[in-house]
């Protein structure tokens, strides 16, 4: 036998071998995804949990070089000795809501401690507590106390009747609420004015 024959005969059983190789590879795969679990969906999986928890833990601290002449220091320091300035801050934020229905209430803790070159300093408060209920799409009420944040201004705006001031250094902190009746009405229409909202906020005063 010549050696091109051998050459031709181990071609063809090499192409046979991997031609069953292919076939088995082949016929195995309907078995491998058979195997593989069924697709399902269950709805608890992604339903809303009524009771839901939140917060953080800050601790803070800043060294400040005080410009003695500017308008800032001699509006917010007594001491006008004062050059420099170490603070460190520490504070712990709370929140819940339960929701029931069409109900909602809604709890926010706020604790905060502060101790600079001037002296010490600490607060512990309910910043909001508030039943909201809302018996259809377009009407919600609410009573507690809550925070409101009017307007679009950054650290002020026209609009915030009865917000709360904000710290310029930290404009997006929690501030405390006020106790307050509160309806919201939304209304859609047909024609140039195709949504109108009106708010409705009672406040009480005392002292």
């Amino acid at each position: 036998m010549s050696y091109g024959s051998k050459r031709i005969k181990a071609t063809i059983k090499r192409a046979v071998r991997n031609s069953f190789l292919f076939s088995c590879f082949i016929s195995l795969i309907p078995s491998l995804l058979w195997a593989q679990d069924e697709f399902s969906f269950d709805l608890e999986e992604i339903e809303k949990n009524p009771f839901q928890t939140g917060g953080y833990l800050e601790l803070r601290g800043d060294h400040l070089d005080i410009n003695q002449g500017s308008v800032f220091s001699n509006l917010n320091l007594t001491d006008r000795e004062i050059s420099t300035m170490d603070i460190f801050r520490s504070s712990i934020q709370l929140d819940a809501s339960y929701e029931y229905g069409i109900s909602s209430l809604n709890l926010q803790i706020k604790a905060a401690a502060q101790q600079d070159t001037i002296g010490w300093s600490d607060m512990a408060d309910i910043f909001s507590a508030y039943l909201s209920v809302k018996p259809d799409p377009s009407l919600a009420l609410s009573i507690g106390k809550k925070s409101y944040k009017w307007g679009k201004g950054y650290a002020w705006n026209p609009a915030g009747f009865i917000n709360r001031p904000k710290d310029p250094n930290n404009p997006e902190e929690a501030l405390e609420g006020y106790i307050t009746l509160e309806s919201d009405v939304i209304r859609s229409y047909q024609g140039a004015l195709q949504t109108g909202a009106l708010t409705f906020a009672v406040l009480p005063v005392w002292e």
